[in-house]
């Protein structure tokens, strides 16, 4: 039975390999779901703030696991 939790572990890795990064996309989604449609803005301005967001937790991601990488 412990080879069961292994894989699902692994399972859970390949689409959560970062806990803080997943948590910020949802937390991200979450806050844009309640205050982008809110703002009196086009859709598409709506979109690109959206984007920049998204944009944003992964550059700050990615910055973050190459320092941990390097040092």
């Amino acid at each position: 039975m412990k080879w069961l939790a292994v894989a699902a572990r692994e399972i859970a890795g390949l689409f959560v390999e970062d806990v803080g990064f997943t948590l910020g996309i949802l937390a991200w989604v979450a806050l844009a779901a309640l205050v982008l449609r809110e703002l009196p803005v086009g859709e598409p301005w709506r979109a690109a703030i959206f984007l920049a967001g998204c944009l944003a937790l992964l550059v700050e991601n990615v910055v973050r696991a190459a320092r941990k990488r390097a040092g």
